[in-house]
């Protein structure tokens, strides 16, 4: 069983390139992994970077149907200068539950799984709406397909 960590975290703003897909829609063209790569073909055009040790991945539903948004990012300090093709995203302070990923991504779906499909209906904290849920990518990422590499999943949580 995932434990988590739970945990406050201040408000912060991402830029980055965005793709708007469905679940069926990533899992049989690979559409966020295709924004990853040209996002990292382009990432050094970000001006402001807070920190470029650490990259997002930020989520949040379009629709009701299944439609999503996925940014893949940078946080900044400030956004006087957004490279054409990019957007930023301010993420509002919030109450996380964060989770470790361990292993190849090829596994990341079973960690989201259990997240939504067990988790929360155990753990007494309920979803909360209206911000995004984001994977953390700091110098413990060794690469998608690396046994040994590790990412973090923050869901917004409240009791």
């Amino acid at each position: 069983m995932l434990e988590p960590k739970i945990l406050k975290k201040e408000a912060f703003t991402v830029v980055g390139m965005e793709c708007v897909t469905t679940m069926e829609e990533n899992n049989s063209k690979g559409v966020i992994k295709n924004l990853w790569c040209d996002f990292m073909k382009r990432y050094k055009e970000i001006k402001n970077i807070k920190n470029p040790e650490i990259s997002y991945g930020l989520c949040s539903m379009v629709d009701d149907k299944g439609k999503f948004s996925y940014v893949a990012g940078y946080e900044v300090d400030k956004t006087d200068e957004i490279p054409e093709g990019f957007v930023f995203k301010n993420v509002p302070e919030c109450d996380y539950a964060v989770f470790t990923h361990e292993g190849s991504l090829d596994s990341l779906g079973e960690t989201y799984s259990y997240i939504y499909e067990k988790w929360f209906k155990i753990s007494g904290y309920s979803y909360k709406e209206g911000t995004y849920d984001f994977e953390l990518y700091d110098a413990d990422f060794k690469g998608v397909n690396d046994s040994n590499t590790k990412m973090y999943i923050y869901v917004p949580i409240k009791k």
